[in-house]
């Protein structure tokens, strides 16, 4: 479940970068909110941008790690633990919203540095027939086997 909030924090993102960058490259950011396995639910409340060490073409995304700590750290002591870090979304501005081989080695190596233990989410905003649609695939340990 995506809050209104963490979509128009990812559109204003993807609008920055549009006229930073141009059209074609894509860009992403980090996702924050709560998790409950027990529902089987992952709520994402709030959307960063892409940090600092972030590399963005045409071709792929890759999420740099300045300050995603502190990024995560700010949020849980201002919800006292309720909200953490999630996951990570990006854009395929030409292509439909489904993992790249870049993405899926991406996602093994958060699921691995989790210890496996949590999952993590991976939202993908493409475009397919000049419509945008969002494609949302949750990663754990045992996906890579």
């Amino acid at each position: 479940r995506i809050s209104r909030h963490a979509c128009s924090e990812m559109h204003a993102w993807v609008a920055e970068s549009r006229d930073a960058a141009g059209p074609d490259v894509e860009t992403g950011g980090l996702l924050f909110g709560e998790r409950d396995e027990a529902a089987g639910v992952i709520w994402v409340t709030e959307a960063g941008g892409p940090p600092p060490d972030s590399r963005a073409s045409a071709k792929e995304f890759i999420c740099g790690v300045t300050g995603t700590a502190e990024a995560h750290g700010t949020r849980k002591a201002r919800s006292r633990g309720a909200v953490q870090y999630v996951g990570m979304w990006h854009t395929h501005p030409d292509s439909l919203p489904i993992p790249s081989a870049t993405d899926w080695l991406g996602m093994q190596s958060l699921v691995a540095a989790a210890g496996g233990a949590n999952q993590s989410l991976l939202l993908i905003i493409g475009r397919h027939l000049n419509t945008r649609m969002v494609g949302a695939y949750v990663f754990r340990s045992r996906d890579f086997l």
